[in-house]
Formats: structure tokens, sequence, C-alpha cells
């Protein structure tokens, strides 16, 4: 089964993501991808291809993923593009958290997986909302446009109390994510 684990965000933040996707594709020529707004979260850890009994481990030992964090606020606002705007390849929007904390809950994802057998992450944690991945770019001054005016655009705020085990389908259409389970931030201690 293909699967990642992720924080979801509310409904009213990707209605607000969804608006300004809208907004981009009748500003941008380029050919995009753009990702269905109920698909949109942020990553912690993508795994890929996980058997069955990866996924029983992967349950037990994810509850210590949130060990020592309390709920926090994260401000969602900005957008951006990866690896950056002279050759966008992925449009993102931003998160900002307070202290270091979705940083510290990666972490510890992180090195749980490992201990799983999970080969370590190579990329550094950035976290993001991705919304769109360019297919075929055809002007890149009209990102560094659109951009560029909406970096200061707040889309909301949410608590992140929770992240969860997702599964992957793949499907012609696109892919349909499915949750398999939820882990709460206990709190600090």
């Amino acid at each position: 089964m293909r699967a990642f684990i992720a924080v979801d965000i509310p409904s009213d933040v990707k209605d607000a993501i969804g608006k300004l996707q809208r907004k981009l594709m009748r500003e941008v020529k380029s050919s995009v991808k753009w990702v269905e707004v109920a698909n949109i979260h942020t990553t912690l850890r993508f795994l890929g291809e996980v058997p069955e009994e990866k996924i029983e481990q992967l349950s037990k030992v994810l509850p210590k993923g949130g060990r020592g964090i309390a709920p926090f606020k994260i401000n969602i606002k900005g957008l951006g593009a990866f690896p950056n705007l002279s050759r966008p390849r992925v449009i993102w929007v931003g998160m900002q958290a307070q202290g270091n904390r979705m940083v510290q809950l990666y972490s510890q994802i992180e090195t749980l997986v490992r201990d799983l057998g999970f080969t370590a992450e190579r990329r550094a944690f950035s976290s993001h909302l991705t919304i769109g991945r360019i297919k075929q770019l055809r002007d890149q001054n009209e990102w560094v446009n659109a951009i560029g005016k909406r970096q200061e655009l707040f889309f909301g705020e949410a608590t992140v109390d929770c992240f969860y085990l997702f599964q992957s389908i793949l499907k012609p259409q696109g892919p349909e994510y499915r949750k398999l389970k939820k882990f709460d931030l206990p709190g600090e201690g």
C-alpha cells in the first residue's frame, strides 16, 4: 500500500487556497497539474509502497511521534515555488508554526520511521502545502509576477493537534487519499 504521514488543514483554509488556484488558472499560461482542494495537506514523511505488516508497525510506533509536543498554531500564508522562481516546478503555500514545533514533529516521526527500516529522507524538511506542479513552463516571468504579488497573502490559521497516516490510491483522474489512522499530540510532559 502506498502511504504517507501528514498534517491535514481545515476545509475553510483549503477553500481559500482553492480560490487562489482558480485565479492562477486564469492568470498563467503554463501547464499545471493542480492539487485537488480536498487533497491539500502538509506531508511530514512520504513512505512509498509499504507492506501491510509495516503499516501495523507504524500504527504502533507513531503515537510516539508527537511525544512532548503540545498542540500549536500555524499561519498559512504566502506563495512560492520549488526549487526557486527561476525554475519553478512546484507551487506551494507557506506555513509558519509557533516556534519549531512542526520541525520537532517531523524530526520525531523521521526517527521513528528510520528505526522501522525506512531509508532516511534526503531533502531538508520544509513545512508547506503543495498546490500545483508545473508540467510545462511557458513563461517564467508569469510566475515571478503571480507569486511576487502574493508572498504575504494570508489564507488562515489552524491548530495542529494531530497528524495522520494516509493511504494514497493512484487513479487515472488523480490520487485519492484515505486517512488510515489519527495520532493526537498529547501535549508537553
